[in-house]
């Protein structure tokens, strides 16, 4: 009786009821049609913007200029915990390319980590033309370009 129970197939689903439009009497002659109701579509609503975000990120103090609200993206060389190597690999990359305006970059002000910046804040399309040019003077194939919006 027990295996009777246990090797019982479930039952199958119930079989669903698609939903009905609400009806509505004929409108007598000469009376306006009736207006149905409609709920707002959660797709169609009009975006709502986010609320202004506060900015944990720092800016390094030479660098130091007000949020216009715009992505800033900038081209990361290198990566330091220690803000003396990333000043001393700055100044190298300046000195045999000074085009490439390097200088140091801490995102949590005086905390590491403290990377080595290529040609400062920039919209993407800058951003990425700095990258290729970098890679093509010898820098390593993984700088890149990440968005520190403020």
């Amino acid at each position: 009786m027990l295996g009777a129970f246990v090797l019982r197939r479930p039952d199958p689903p119930a079989a669903r009821v698609p939903e009905r439009p609400p009806v509505t009497a004929p409108a007598p002659a000469g009376a306006a049609a009736p207006v149905l109701e409609r709920k707002p579509s959660p797709l169609a609503s009009t975006p709502v913007p986010p609320p202004a975000k506060q900015s944990r990120d720092r800016v390094a103090p030479g660098d130091a200029r007000p949020s216009t609200g715009a992505p800033i993206w900038r081209v990361i060389a290198f990566t330091y915990n220690a803000r003396s190597h990333a000043e001393k690999k700055a100044k190298t990359i300046n000195e045999n390319n000074p085009s490439l305006h390097a200088q140091v970059f801490a995102p949590k002000g005086d905390r590491a980590p403290f990377f080595v910046s290529l040609g400062g804040r920039m919209t993407l399309a800058e951003a990425e033309r700095v990258q290729k040019a970098a890679r093509s003077k010898g820098l390593p194939k993984d700088t890149f370009v990440r968005n520190f919006s403020n």
